[in-house]
């Protein structure tokens, strides 16, 4: 082993670079023993990564090469040899760099020993990254340092614990005026828990119309244009995501597996499974995840067993299995994972035949049964699962074998975990199988098969949007607020708001087109009103409501005669007498169309000679 002591040239090649805006990008939080082959860490070589190392102080670890790095190298234990952080908590840049023939070992800063291997194709290096800008629950883009920010700034910001103790307006939905609380509107987007954390977001220009809603227990309000804007961006902000099973390597590479140190004969596998498929009456095959082993929680609440799927973090969408019971202890799947104290369940167990599935929030440590429901569970047979998550709207549906309905099991809302990965859990079960792992955005209006079943229509959501119905819409919303019912009585603001009640803005393609058409819609009825209103033609002696020129007001006015206009066929005259204010009886001729000529009561209803 070499001295930790290089050249200038040396340390100017390998030991510093600009890593441009990377400081403004949220950290990926890893472990100590995390190297370059986790999948957080996929990139080209120049790829530059924010991580939080945690403190690696007494952790057994492995370091190959000095400055620039074997990708088996522990990141955060290279930045500890590198110097870039001490032995307590620290943020470090990460860049993949071209691979090396060999990787010489070195004593390191605070005394790190590095060892020497052999060649790879990528490596890696370190630097100390500035951590990010801690904020109260009640800081807003409008204050410094976040005020002078232009369009398209980013800021990666630290918020304390307990924010939703704190009242603060917030305006929006996805998008936020900079004058709304940040950590709030964390919160109530479902990037971040009330257990605080780093949230990343960038600065936007003003919007139209800001939508109010209700979310994870914040309550945003409805605001009318505002000049500037933020939203979230970021791994942690991912709405959907994508995955599905296909039982190839072993299981470790996707999924981590969590027990009890001690554990002996416990299972977790990829196997193929023979099964009697009751479609056929034959035996059939299929590719599963099996648990085999019966080890049991220490504790109330506890699985004795469980894998979670690795670098998966989400908010919305569709979580879909089957399982497959050879035994009746308790098996459970969850979701929004975000640490063995925080989780959703879905727990079922075969041996009760009363309340035996059951919705499970376990916040902080603490256990709680949200619902329970009595289902038939049989043994050797399968059930298809369906979790649907939409913000704090919970919706759970089981399927039977080869019954092919979904059998509505939980719908309610749950407020306490906004985010996180998917699991199955196992207390004392020693025979579970499960496959047709699947993770999708939701598209209710779809069928399985993708068919258009059961389309959601705005047709008749849709029906009425002449004026009296949008501004009696308006109204019912905003009471006496005239300036907001204005503002919501524009085409663009009303539809926005209509189709968002209807339709969740996470569907953004069936959002997108129920306001495309109602704004269709909209200026259709426009045009057939104009069309209308030039269709109707007095006839001699009709009573009309007539405006005569100098006056301010219509009166009440007959048609006397009328001819055809010798340069313009489509323009008619006609003579109208009709009655001043001041009760005096004059006639004038004027062209028609005209506005000045209305069918008798549209301009003045309280007359009682209209026939």
């Amino acid at each position: 082993m070499s001295p930790f002591n290089y050249s200038e040239d040396y340390i100017a090649k390998y030991g510093t670079y600009n890593a441009n805006d990377i400081s403004t990008t949220e950290s990926v939080e890893i472990t100590c023993t995390t190297n370059l082959e986790d999948r957080k860490f996929q990139g080209s070589i120049g790829k530059i990564f924010r991580v939080k190392c945690p403190s690696c102080k007494g952790a057994k670890t492995i370091v190959f090469g000095s400055f620039i790095y074997h990708p088996l190298s522990s990141i955060c234990s290279s930045a500890l040899h590198a110097g870039n952080i001490g032995e307590e908590a620290g943020y470090v840049l990460v860049e993949i760099v071209e691979g090396k023939k060999i990787y010489n070992g070195s004593v390191g800063a605070h005394d790190k020993v590095s060892s020497t291997f052999s060649g790879s194709k990528i490596s890696f290096r370190t630097k100390k990254a500035t951590p990010p800008t801690k904020i109260s629950c009640m800081d807003t883009p409008a204050k410094s340092p976040f005020n002078v920010a232009t369009v398209g700034t980013k800021f990666v910001v630290v918020c304390p614990k307990k924010c939703t103790d704190f009242k603060s307006d917030i305006f929006g939905t996805e998008v936020f005026t900079d004058q709304s609380a940040i950590c709030l509107a964390g919160i109530h987007s479902g990037v971040m828990s009330d257990l605080g954390g780093e949230l990343e977001f960038m600065i936007e220009a003003g919007q139209s119309f800001y939508k109010g809603t209700k979310s994870f227990g914040i309550i945003s309000k409805a605001r009318d244009a505002y000049v500037r804007s933020y939203k979230f961006l970021g791994s942690k902000t991912a709405i959907f995501y994508k995955y599905k099973e296909d039982y190839k390597n072993i299981i470790t590479k996707k999924y981590k597996i969590r027990q009890p140190a001690d554990t002996k004969n416990n299972v977790w596998e990829y196997t193929k499974l023979t099964y009697l498929d009751k479609d056929t009456n034959s035996d059939a095959n299929t590719q599963t995840i099996h648990h085999k082993g019966n080890v049991k929680g220490k504790g109330s609440g506890e699985f004795g067993t469980f894998i979670t799927l690795k670098d998966a973090e989400w908010n919305n969408g569709i979580i879909q299995s089957n399982l497959y019971f050879k035994e009746c202890d308790i098996f459970a799947l969850l979701f929004r994972f975000q640490d063995r104290r925080n989780f959703y369940s879905v727990e079922f167990e075969p041996l009760k035949l009363i309340d035996n599935v059951r919705l499970v929030s376990r916040v902080n440590g603490n256990s709680k049964i949200v619902s329970n429901k009595t289902f038939k569970l049989n043994l050797l047979t399968w059930y298809r699962t369906s979790i649907v998550m939409i913000n704090d709207k919970i919706q759970v549906f089981i399927q039977t074998d080869n019954i092919r309905e979904n059998k509505p099991v939980f719908e309610l809302s749950i407020e306490d975990i906004s985010r996180g990965t998917i699991g199955f859990g196992a207390n004392g079960l020693d025979d579970i199988y499960i496959n047709g792992i699947v993770i999708d955005q939701y598209s209710p209006h779809l069928s399985p098969k993708g068919e258009n079943k059961n389309k959601r229509s705005w047709t008749g959501y849709l029906k009425h949007v002449e004026p009296k119905t949008v501004k009696h819409f308006c109204k019912s919303i905003f009471r006496d607020n005239e300036s907001e019912i204005e503002s919501c009585r524009k085409p663009a603001n009303y539809c926005k708001m209509k189709c968002d009640d209807y339709i969740p803005t996470i569907e953004n393609i069936l959002n997108f087109n129920c306001f495309k058409d109602c704004s269709n819609k909209i200026i259709k009825s426009d045009s057939e009103i104009k069309v209308r209103t030039v269709t109707w033609k007095p006839n001699i002696g009709d009573r009309v409501d007539y405006k005569a020129d100098g006056l301010q007001n219509y009166c009440a006015g007959t048609i006397i005669s009328g001819q055809t206009k010798a340069t313009d066929k489509s323009v008619e005259i006609f003579t109208i007498t009709y009655i001043t204010p001041e009760g005096e009886t004059k006639t004038s001729s004027e062209e028609f169309p005209s506005d000045l000529i209305k069918k008798c009561g549209e301009e003045l209803p309280k007359r009682k000679d209209c026939v």
